[in-house]
């Protein structure tokens, strides 16, 4: 994902942002949801390994707000700010940097 947002900074105009939205926000995971979490993981790195499973590629399923800013801060953005867009359904998490100037 650090690859995939330096790649778009270098497409930025000189102080230009990038905005990220995310339907799929996870807030910190409780014990119970890290230890289900980390069987998957190992079943499907088992199933992997025999063929039987393909891991796909998710860029930004499930991360929480500190791995969000984590991402935008390895790649080189600057002025990062993240907020949620509340309705009365749902809860939309975003997140913005701006690229550096040369």
């Amino acid at each position: 994902m650090v690859k995939l947002l330096a790649a778009q900074k270098v497409q930025l105009r000189e102080g230009g942002a990038c905005l990220m939205i995310s339907g799929s926000f996870s807030e910190s995971p409780s014990a119970v949801q890290q230890i289900r979490d980390w069987g998957k993981d190992i079943a499907k790195r088992i199933l992997k390994a025999f063929n039987l499973y393909h891991r796909g590629q998710f860029w930004g399923w499930q991360r929480t707000q500190s791995e969000y800013r984590e991402l935008m801060t390895k790649a080189g953005y600057i002025d990062v700010v993240d907020s949620f867009i509340e309705t009365p359904n749902q809860q939309t998490y975003f997140i913005e940097g701006r690229k550096l100037p040369e």
